[in-house]
């Protein structure tokens, strides 16, 4: 939804493209269906199924490409430009010159540049592509390590990204959105993955984490008030307790120890 709105409002086209997928022993349609839409891309070999792009869309990496640069995991950037497998190239161009809102790829992309925020050691610098080059990453697909799927092991080709914008709570864990943040409060309320009352608290309490003020804050479906001031699960209060038990602990081993060595003097 917020790459479809996105695309729309910068007159750029919705891109689809689908990883591909191979499977030992061979699966069922309707088994690869659920497996290609598959929401986490952390259960899948760090990809998506089906990755939506347009230009103008910021993307976060799920891989480290080059930790010493600084294109370490969930990195981001902006993309600049895809390019088309050749086989879809006429098809890409037919679309975008009937004024199509979505294009869907038949092979994948050989590649998409970024613009990373915080990186600028890119080799492609020179006076007619200017600075703004030196921040330029070039991402190819890549085949991920085997993953097990309802029996299968699965090696799935695609591309490490994922919409920056968008997050789970686990991802959003110690990050400052100083932007806002939209959230989704809504649970799971059937089946297995129903979500008991302790964990939805504390996800809802770390998505609330990441935005610096009230003002800054847009909830939907959020539970009612009373819900979050009750306070930490019972199970938190009481590690947080023996967290600030073991703390007081040792802080007097600590004095101990410096009386000892006769570095007391120093203690306040």
């Amino acid at each position: 939804m917020r790459a479809k709105r996105n695309a729309k409002a910068l007159q750029t086209p919705l891109i689809l493209a689908q990883a591909a997928d191979e499977s030992v022993p061979l699966m069922p349609v309707d088994m690869a269906k659920k497996l290609m839409n598959k929401a986490n891309p952390k259960d899948t070999g760090a990809m998506h199924g089906m990755l939506l792009l347009h230009v103008g869309m910021w993307m976060r990496l799920l891989n480290a490409l080059d930790v010493e640069k600084g294109l370490v995991k969930d990195a981001e950037g902006v993309i600049v430009s895809i390019v088309y497998h050749p086989l879809d190239q006429d098809h890409v161009d037919a679309a975008m010159a009937n004024g199509a809102e979505r294009i869907y790829l038949r092979h994948l992309p050989l590649g998409i540049w970024l613009r990373m925020d915080k990186y600028a050691k890119s080799p492609f610098v020179n006076d007619d592509l200017g600075a703004e080059a030196s921040r330029l990453v070039f991402v190819e697909p890549q085949t991920s390590d085997p993953f097990l799927f309802r029996g299968h092991k699965v090696k799935r080709t695609g591309f490490p990204l994922s919409h920056a914008r968008v997050v789970t709570t686990t991802a959003c864990q110690g990050r400052t959105m100083r932007a806002g943040v939209l959230i989704d409060c809504g649970r799971h309320e059937s089946g297995t993955t129903a979500k008991e009352d302790a964990d939805w608290w504390l996800d809802i309490y770390v998505m609330l984490s990441c935005a610096t003020r009230l003002s800054d804050l847009l909830l939907i479906r959020a539970p009612p008030v009373s819900f979050l001031l009750q306070g930490p699960p019972k199970d938190v209060q009481q590690r947080l307790k023996d967290f600030s038990d073991r703390a007081c602990d040792c802080r007097k081993q600590a004095r101990k120890l410096a009386k000892k060595l006769g570095f007391d003097v120093f203690l306040h």
